[in-house]
């Protein structure tokens, strides 16, 4: 995988089915206009790809927290256009160490709603 220039590992690309990645392709979010829509592979051992939409564009934090709650690392904090995003998390904690195996929660907010999912990391 390239190197981003990013603050957080984002990738925006072509999706899994293919397709242009500046194409505005459909895709429904649940209701209340965004989502968390997987995260890849999960269990992971090196790193997982999270898959989410936004109906509107907006301010949008996708963060990593462990299970009692405590931010381990935020993957996007800002503005995000409409569309569905991937971003790639390493496994890694805001510093850059290497987080042991365990159950963390990939938590996702815009403006006062929020959801969360469960990922594995293995090693």
């Amino acid at each position: 995988m390239p190197a981003l220039a990013a603050p957080w590992d984002v990738v925006i690309g072509p999706r899994a089915s293919g397709g242009d990645p500046t194409a505005n392709e459909a895709s429904e979010a649940p209701d209340g206009g965004f989502g968390l829509i997987s995260n890849a592979p999960n269990p992971f051992e090196s790193e997982t790809t999270i898959t989410f939409v936004l109906d509107e564009p907006g301010e949008t934090r996708l963060e990593i927290v462990d299970v009692q709650g405590r931010l381990v690392r935020e993957l996007v904090v800002g503005w995000t256009n409409s569309g569905q995003h991937q971003v790639v998390w390493d496994g890694s904690d805001g510093s850059g160490s290497n987080l042991p195996a365990g159950l963390y929660l990939v938590r996702m907010s815009v403006g006062s709603a929020g959801e969360t999912m469960p990922v594995l990391k293995l090693r």
